[in-house]
């Protein structure tokens, strides 16, 4: 059975990445990778897309995007109001494949690492093996996670990863 780490629950905890003020706090920020976010929706995009989101009024802007592709008869309810995130030392960086009108297909960040010049971004686009049933319907795989701030460039890395199913 296939784990689902992209859907689910809502809203968006952040409480693992608050911590102590001082010398510890600093010290959670050296050993901080990032933290993955649930967003309420997938980002409806045909074509491969990534954000960097450095401010509550982008993170606003990019939450009400979502709500309103994927509004259904106008029912929004709880889902009006973006999640508070800490702006001032934190940052949302989200991105997809685009439209794929079968299952099988997601995005996973592994890790962050802060070099003396990017931020490195390193994950996997995992897909089901041919030996797996995956469903037909349209889906658009994403990953958003929340990582320490940073003026520094960010640099993905992905890598291709097929999981296989027993017969």
């Amino acid at each position: 059975m296939k784990a689902h780490f992209w859907k689910g629950a809502f809203p968006i905890i952040l409480a693992a990445i608050s911590g102590p003020s001082g010398a510890a706090g600093e010290q959670a920020n050296e050993i901080f990778s990032h933290s993955v976010l649930t967003l309420p929706f997938e980002y409806r995009s045909g074509e491969p897309w990534s954000r960097t989101i450095t401010s509550r009024e982008g993170w606003e802007s990019f939450y009400n995007e979502l709500v309103s592709q994927n509004v259904v008869d106008g029912y929004s309810e709880g889902l009006t109001t973006a999640p508070d995130i800490d702006f001032t030392n934190y940052q949302v960086v989200a991105g997809g494949v685009g439209r794929r009108n079968a299952g099988g297909l997601e995005v996973m960040v592994n890790r962050t690492y802060e070099s003396s010049t990017y931020m490195n971004v390193y994950g996997y686009f995992v897909s089901a093996g041919s030996n797996c049933a995956v469903t037909q319907a349209v889906n658009y795989p994403y990953a958003a996670i929340l990582i320490k701030k940073t003026d520094k460039p960010i640099r993905f890395q992905f890598s291709d990863l097929t999981y296989h199913c027993s017969d």
